[in-house]
C-alpha cells in the first residue's frame, strides 16, 4: 500500500504539468455535476418515467400542416388521469422562441403519503443552458389546463394545451397552420384555402383561415380556427365566439351561428365585398 502511494507521489512529481491539467479537468467536471448532486440530495433520484403521455410545444412559428387540433389536450388528459390514481407517468412542455426556450419534464410519483410531481427544467438562452430540478406537491385541473402548485425549486406554473391565439398583430402568432387568406391585398386562391380549412374541420386538424372583407366601406378581418376540441373559433375585432357548425357548399363556406354575428358566408369567388 505504502509503495503504491509512493509511486503515485513520484509520478505526480515528475508529471507536474499533466497532473495539474488532470486536476483542473476533474474540478470542472465536479463543478458541472455539483448542481445535479445537490438536487439529488434535496429531491431524491428521478423516479421511474412510467407511461409516456407525450409533449406539448408552444411557439411563435406556424406549425406543420396535418397536426391534430386535440393532440395537446390528449397529452394533458393522459397525465391528469394518471395523477388521479398516482400512477407513474411523464410528459413535457416546451416553450420555444427565436433564440430562447425552455422544456419542463414532469413525472408523477408516490412520495411518502402523497402524490408528487418530480420535474426537471432546461432553459436555453442563446448558447447558454441551465438545468433545474424541482418538486411540486399539488396538481389541479382548470378547464384543459393543469396547474402545478406548492412547488419547491421553481415557481408554480401551468401545463397548457395549444393556444388558439397569442396576439392579434400577425397571423404568425397563431399556434395553427394557416391555410391562407381570402381577400385582402395579397389573397390566396379561395378554393384552395376553403378546401384546406374544411378538411381541417372534418379531420380535427389545427388549421386556420383568414378572410378580409368590407362592411359599410370599412375593412373587416374575420379569422376562423379549429379549436382544441375540434370546433370552429371565430374572431373579428374584439369579438370571439364558437360557431355551431360549418358547411362547404358550391358557393363557398357557410359558418353557422357564430355568436352575435350569426351565420357568416365566405364566398368561393371574390367579389366587390372582398378587398
Amino acid at each position: 500500500m505504502n509503495k503504491g502511494i509512493s509511486r503515485l507521489r513520484d509520478w505526480i512529481w515528475h508529471h507536474r504539468l499533466q497532473s495539474a491539467v488532470l486536476l483542473i479537468v476533474l474540478l470542472i467536471g465536479i463543478g458541472f455535476q455539483l448542481p445535479w448532486i445537490v438536487n439529488d440530495i434535496r429531491f431524491g433520484l428521478p423516479p421511474s418515467t412510467g407511461q409516456n403521455c407525450g409533449s406539448t410545444i408552444h411557439g411563435y412559428s406556424s406549425p406543420a400542416q396535418n397536426m391534430r387540433a386535440d393532440a395537446t389536450v390528449q397529452v394533458l388528459t393522459c397525465f391528469w388521469h394518471a395523477y388521479q390514481s398516482c400512477q407513474a407517468a411523464t410528459m413535457s412542455q416546451t416553450n420555444a422562441d427565436t433564440d430562447a426556450g425552455s422544456t419542463s419534464t414532469v413525472t408523477i410519483e408516490q412520495r411518502n403519503d402523497h402524490c408528487a410531481i418530480y420535474g426537471q427544467e432546461e432553459i436555453v438562452v442563446n448558447t447558454r443552458t441551465t438545468n433545474t430540478t424541482f418538486i411540486c406537491n399539488k396538481l389541479s385541473q382548470e378547464g384543459d389546463t393543469l396547474q402545478l402548485s406548492d412547488c419547491d425549486g421553481v415557481a408554480d406554473f401551468a401545463l397548457t394545451p395549444r393556444r388558439i391565439t397569442l396576439t392579434r398583430f400577425t397571423i404568425w402568432t397563431y399556434e395553427s397552420y394557416i391555410c391562407g387568406r381570402i381577400g385582402g391585398v395579397h389573397p390566396n386562391d379561395p378554393q384552395r384555402v376553403e378546401s384546406c380549412f374544411f378538411t381541417a374541420y372534418t379531420h380535427c386538424l389545427d388549421d386556420a383561415m383568414l378572410y378580409d372583407t368590407q362592411e359599410n366601406g370599412t375593412k373587416v378581418e374575420k379569422d376562423f380556427m379549429i379549436d382544441n376540441h375540434c370546433g370552429v373559433v371565430y374572431l373579428s375585432g374584439s369579438h370571439t365566439a364558437m360557431c355551431a357548425s360549418l358547411e362547404w357548399r358550391a358557393d363557398g363556406l357557410h359558418f353557422m351561428q357564430c355568436g352575435t354575428d350569426g351565420d357568416i358566408f365566405v364566398p368561393r369567388t371574390l367579389s366587390g365585398s372582398s378587398i
